[in-house]
């Protein structure tokens, strides 16, 4: 994915974990998305580096049953706060409001001190990302956030960036928004984020981003001959790499409002399991094929009973015809 692999994480995790708080989707629905399959979670008390949760559905069943009514994803230079000094680089910050006060979640890719060092061998990182949490605040009352106007949003990154948004030349330009991941199991296909009907123009505009983001990497790749940078003077260049950046802003800051649109209840959609094919399960053919065995055994065996009642009804016809005649001679005799 061209963008943060953090930062997608961060999105499903915020709008599908609202949805769980909302107790609209749950866990059972969403938990095996497979945009967290390349990573382990960490969530943890930077005061006493205390490990609270291993798993990201142990730390939303315990929001739940502190009384969390929802999530919401920041950059983390929006508040007011210090780095946590063991943390690394944070950009990002998820918010766990509560009726009466939020939590404030710095959120950042955390690197094995070792990693640096020469005690692991090259290509040995088997067990993907570490994305760690770390409770660097608690609040008292509500922090705002504002509703997003979707069809101002696409109309001032059209003017921004001079192409069309939504666009039609997205490879599936209608529908979710559905990031790319390392399984092909279809029960993991997810959206990124939860559909709703406010949500739907959302989808389109991440796609139109995402795709332009991957079509600009392709086309000023240095291995490639047509490389865009190459045809421009340094004016151009510097130009082009402004354009560039202000893709990745947009682009972070559509998926940020993404991950916040669903504030209100009521809003998302049923996560219906993917369909089964039409054709038959190697059971079910057996099973149908058993089931034809079977019929056409009790045909055939049925068949002589039949035969053998014809012949009997023959002879029976038979014998009542030689009955009747020989009657019929007794009366006419003299």
């Amino acid at each position: 994915m061209a963008q943060s692999a953090l930062l997608f994480r961060c999105v499903a995790l915020v709008s599908y974990g609202t949805g769980f708080l909302r107790k609209e989707l749950p866990l059972e629905d969403w938990y095996r998305h497979g945009i967290f399959f390349d990573a382990r979670f960490q969530f943890r008390s930077p005061g006493q580096n205390a490990l609270l949760a291993g798993e990201f559905t142990n730390w939303l069943d315990s929001l739940a049953h502190s009384g969390a009514k929802r999530l919401s994803l920041h950059r983390m230079d929006e508040f007011d706060i210090a780095v946590v000094p063991a943390a690394g680089r944070l950009d990002y910050a998820v918010v766990a409001h509560f009726p009466d006060r939020y939590q404030i979640w710095a959120a950042g890719n955390e690197a094995e001190a070792w990693e640096a060092e020469t005690y692991l061998s090259p290509g040995r990182a088997y067990a993907g990302d570490i994305d760690s949490y770390w409770l660097v605040a608690e609040r008292r009352g509500q922090l705002d956030i504002p509703a997003t106007n979707w069809k101002e949003t696409a109309a001032a990154i059209a003017k921004d960036l001079d192409f069309p948004v939504p666009s039609s030349q997205v490879p599936v330009p209608t529908g979710p928004f559905f990031p790319d991941i390392s399984t092909d199991q279809e029960w993991a296909k997810l959206p990124l984020f939860p559909t709703s009907p406010r949500a739907s123009l959302a989808h389109r505009i991440v796609a139109t981003l995402d795709w332009k983001r991957g079509q600009f990497d392709n086309d000023t790749n240095p291995k490639n001959e047509y490389n865009l940078y190459l045809s421009l003077d340094d004016e151009g260049c510097r130009k082009l790499t402004e354009w560039s950046d202000r893709l990745d802003r947009w682009l972070t800051d559509v998926l940020l409002r993404a991950a916040n649109e669903f504030g209100e209840a009521g809003l998302f959609k049923p996560i219906h399991p993917p369909a089964k094919p039409a054709s038959s399960t190697p059971r079910q053919a057996d099973i149908a094929e058993n089931e034809g065995a079977m019929a056409m055994a009790t045909a055939t065996a049925a068949e002589p009973d039949r035969k053998s009642a014809g012949k009997w009804s023959a002879r029976l016809r038979y014998l009542l015809a030689l009955a009747i005649l020989g009657l019929l001679l007794v009366a006419l005799a003299p």
